[in-house]
């Protein structure tokens, strides 16, 4: 059982993972940001699949294929990976935002100027991108400002 709290940068997914952590018995496990090297994407999808019990801000199984679609020569997930994460039935938390990387966004020691720049460059795609993505496989949606008692209700329900 894992919670997979996942949107475009500067959406409130760190927050928002603290405050669950609080109420839930699953471990946090924080973003890890872009691809390290060739293929590392990949083997963080896959070890992240043998986890379990665990709060994942952000998950490549899900933020690589909107990402990768703006990153040069990105390392894509394997379908079959993809169709092990989502029959694994995680519950999704989309967390929204119109703010924008400028505003808000804490870098993280990841966060490499070439990411920074992707990310300012195709905002707007990339947002695009996960509303479109959240409409299918999102279970609950969470923007910035929003009353986070439903959302920690789920949570818990869920964890039960």
């Amino acid at each position: 059982m894992n919670i997979v709290l996942e949107g475009p940068d500067g959406s409130g997914k760190s927050t928002l993972a603290h405050m669950i952590a609080q109420h839930v018995p699953l471990t946090y496990t924080p973003g890890r940001g872009p691809e390290q090297y060739k293929g590392e994407i990949v083997e963080r999808a896959r070890r992240y699949l043998r986890m379990d019990n665990c709060l994942f801000d952000r998950h490549p199984a899900t933020s690589q294929p909107i990402y990768g679609r703006f990153r040069e020569g990105a390392t894509m997930i394997p379908q079959d990976v993809l169709d092990e994460f989502y029959a694994n039935k995680p519950l999704i938390i989309f967390c929204d935002s119109n703010r924008g990387l400028a505003q808000g966004h804490e870098l993280k020691d990841y966060d490499t100027p070439e990411h920074v720049a992707m990310v300012e460059r195709f905002d707007h795609n990339i947002r695009a991108a996960y509303r479109v993505w959240a409409a299918v496989y999102a279970d609950h949606r969470y923007e910035i400002g929003d009353d986070i008692e439903p959302i920690i209700q789920a949570c818990r329900e869920y964890c039960k």
